[in-house]
């Protein structure tokens, strides 16, 4: 710069003009300075009535964008240096201090500042880390403002104009050569298509292409995450529901009635349509025995947005229509009050279900199955534990004799809780409900997690008893 301005002054001196017929011409910035001599004028209430309100009412988008690019721009640079310095940085301090900063300075006709990732890091490599930094700073601005526009009556305008002139080329290197080896295409697209936006309609239409390109992008790169965590079939998992050998090889063998999908994330209508697909890709498959039931847990979702109940609806239309039990599972009480007007409408029980979580679910359906068998030859159905005590017992010692040896312990909610760490007794349970159902028993409560886990349930002919002994250990 320094040798740029000396170039001018020998231009002048080799072309015989004078500094005041340079500065008559406009080639110095004196020109454009006040005759006080300073670069700032403070503005006066009368003042106001020379301002042209049509002209600013035409720039009131772009008004209201400059905030919204200031704050984007505070994050990136505040994220910028607080990487390059190793050190941590209040984000909400920081930028409540710029918010203050352009309220005050926009009083005098300043325009909007924030932090530049340039100037701290220089800073910061040549040792200068303290709020003194700040401090001098606005010192020698202040000075310059008020005192030295007599100071600046002899810079050359040409050299102005050629700094101005390399921040824009530099910025142009940056961004549009430097970025093609650093960004995907599609985001280096999106940039160009920007710049030519900015240059060719306006500033503010650019900024907006670039929002509504970057949300349609997010959009899709999302959509393409798979928030199916795991696809199941009933004939590889099941309830923790104790039955008869022979419901657990009919549940066995049509198990592929029963199509599960532990869904995870976030579902909006690009991911829902994705689950959609997945269902109607499975029905369709004739290759395959037919889907009855198809259960979809919400275990590991964070939620769902309006538009994924769209793609919901339309599953419950695609499992109505061909008779298919669609079944939800883990729905939190959020989840449940979406779906209440569009999906869980009431009087829809024999095509909609709704357990509190996945293995209650599977418990539903494989009972349901196994109703929906009756045309098979079970052989017999299986026997109470008192027909089966009976059955096994001598004849001059009967089953309610035997029952006496026994405590028993009820519960209301027919659920026996054992608490973690504790070894499991023996539980053997009287069936007296009369739906061959011997209860819900082998809960184990875990009060970090605020949930209680049931590893294991009971159905009719089934005799309940320490884990131990169903697996063969020895006690």
């Amino acid at each position: 710069m320094i040798a740029a301005i000396v170039v001018f002054y020998i231009l002048l001196g080799l072309t015989n003009t004078s500094i005041a017929k340079a500065t008559e011409q406009g080639w110095l910035l004196g020109a454009l300075l006040s005759d006080h001599g300073r670069l700032w004028q403070p503005l006066n209430v009368s003042d106001l009535a020379q301002v042209n309100w049509l002209v600013i009412s035409h720039q009131i988008g772009s008004l209201l964008v400059i905030p919204i690019i200031g704050v984007i721009a505070i994050l990136l640079n505040l994220t910028g240096i607080e990487l390059a310095t190793g050190q941590n940085v209040d984000l909400n301090r920081d930028l409540k201090a710029a918010g203050l900063a352009n309220l005050v300075a926009g009083l005098g006709g300043s325009m909007v500042e924030w932090h530049t990732l340039s100037r701290s890091m220089l800073n910061y490599k040549m040792g200068a880390r303290s709020r003194l930094v700040g401090f001098v700073l606005a010192a020698v601005c202040g000075i310059v403002l008020w005192l030295g526009g007599s100071l600046l009556l002899y810079f050359p305008n040409l050299v102005l104009g050629g700094l101005l002139l390399f921040v824009g080329l530099d910025f142009l290197v940056t961004w549009v050569y430097d970025s093609w080896f650093k960004l995907p295409i599609t985001d280096y697209l999106i940039l160009i298509l920007i710049l030519i936006v900015i240059n060719t309609i306006g500033f503010l239409e650019g900024v907006g292409l670039g929002l509504v390109l970057a949300v349609v992008l997010f959009v899709v790169d999302y959509s393409r995450i798979n928030v199916v965590k795991h696809t199941l079939t009933g004939a590889t998992f099941h309830s923790n529901v104790s039955r008869p050998r022979l419901y657990q090889q009919l549940l066995r063998r049509k198990g592929d009635w029963l199509y599960i999908l532990e869904l995870q994330g976030f579902i909006f209508f690009g991911t829902a349509q994705r689950i959609l697909d997945m269902a109607r890709q499975r029905i369709d498959n004739r290759d395959l025995p037919p889907v009855r039931f198809l259960v979809l847990d919400f275990r590991s979702v964070n939620g769902f947005d309006s538009s994924a109940l769209f793609g919901f609806a339309k599953m419950k239309q695609l499992t109505k229509t061909r008779g298919i039990t669609l079944a939800f599972t883990n729905l939190s009480p959020k989840m449940q009050r979406q779906m209440k007007k569009e999906i869980l409408r009431e009087g829809e029980k024999d095509s909609i279900q709704v357990s509190p979580d996945l293995d209650h679910g599977i418990e539903w359906c494989e009972d349901h199955m196994i109703a929906s068998l009756e045309s098979l030859d079970f052989g017999s159905t299986p026997s109470t534990l008192m027909k089966q005590l009976e059955k096994a017992m001598p004849s001059s010692v009967s089953a309610a004799q035997l029952m006496t040896y026994f405590e028993e312990k009820k519960s209301r909610t027919r659920r026996i809780y054992h608490p973690p760490g504790r070894r499991f007794g023996p539980i053997f349970h009287r069936d007296r409900t009369g739906d061959g159902s011997t209860g819900e028993w082998g809960w184990q409560n875990y009060p970090a997690a605020h949930h209680a886990i049931r590893y294991r349930g009971g159905r009719i002919g089934i005799v309940p008893g320490p884990e131990s002994l169903r697996i063969g250990n020895r006690r």
